[in-house]
């Protein structure tokens, strides 16, 4: 299986985005991806008029957008190959995505709230857990995770180093630090978290942003940050242009840079922003 970058949950009838998670670090220009979404916003009944008929991949060299529909919203994967292995791995979420939240998406317009759909990140980790996830997510667990743990059935050995990971996921520790922190490699320690994932314990918020890192917006409506943080989150957001840092944005909007950074990481994790350039 070859590299994952993107998935998105789609609504069929209005392209609008309920759901996003970013694999990794690896980035691709993210104009491509949004200019794409954009399109399914704007034609969404032209570029699949039915259930017999409708574009499945675009295929954009160095990587590939591929798309299955369901009864109610379509999945999206931007990934470095469509194999027949990835292909239905994404209809088998897709399929999961519409029989979780099927009642919820009868009624979705009432609301437009995609706050719910964010919990599925779990369900995209099972899917695909040989993906590397960007190491600066920061795991926050349930207040219950070692009686969980302890109930799995996994080598104790195993269980040791998960409690020992577990104690350290406060949500403000990034998964590369607590490797640090405990003297493991990052890879196992995100692979900790992907089982600490599938057993529904962790949950990733956030990511880590620092003063001097620098973001450029995906192009994505920043549904969940103007609900959380109003206009003033959405000019954040508008801010990032792929060369402005973050500290330079928190002095030119006149914001505190302890809140701009807490908003970022929020919207790194939710896909509204892409980091370009990191410590």
């Amino acid at each position: 299986m070859g590299k994952l970058y993107d998935i998105y949950f789609i609504k069929a009838e209005s392209g609008e985005c309920l759901f996003h998670f970013k694999f990794g670090s690896v980035a691709i220009d993210p104009n491509l991806v949004s200019g794409f979404l954009q399109a399914i916003g704007s034609f969404a009944q032209q570029l699949i008029p039915d259930e017999k008929s409708f574009l499945r991949t675009i295929d954009r060299g160095d990587f590939k957008i591929m798309i299955e529909r369901g009864a109610k919203v379509f999945a999206v994967l931007v990934a470095e190959e469509d194999t027949p292995e990835v292909r239905q791995k994404l209809r088998s979420l897709l399929q999961r995505f519409e029989y979780i939240y099927g009642g919820y998406l009868d009624r979705w317009e009432q609301s437009r709230d995609v706050t719910p759909f964010q919990s599925f990140l779990s369900q995209v980790l099972i899917a695909f857990p040989e993906q590397p996830i960007n190491p600066r997510l920061l795991p926050r667990a349930r207040l219950d995770r070692i009686s969980v743990v302890e109930s799995l059935e996994v080598p104790d050995a195993l269980k040791m180093r998960l409690v020992r990971v577990l104690r350290l996921a406060d949500g403000k520790r990034s998964l590369e630090e607590i490797a640090e922190i405990v003297g493991l490699p990052v890879d196992e320690v995100i692979s900790l978290f992907l089982l600490a994932a599938r057993s529904g314990v962790v949950d990733f918020p956030f990511a880590k942003i620092f003063d001097d890192d620098i973001l450029v917006k995906t192009g994505l409506d920043p549904i969940l940050i103007r609900k959380a943080y109003g206009e003033m989150g959405v000019r954040l957001i508008e801010a990032c242009n792929g060369k402005t840092t973050v500290k330079e944005i928190a002095d030119r909007e006149g914001a505190p840079l302890n809140v701009v950074k807490y908003v970022f990481g929020r919207a790194l994790r939710l896909g509204y922003v892409q980091l370009l350039k990191g410590d």
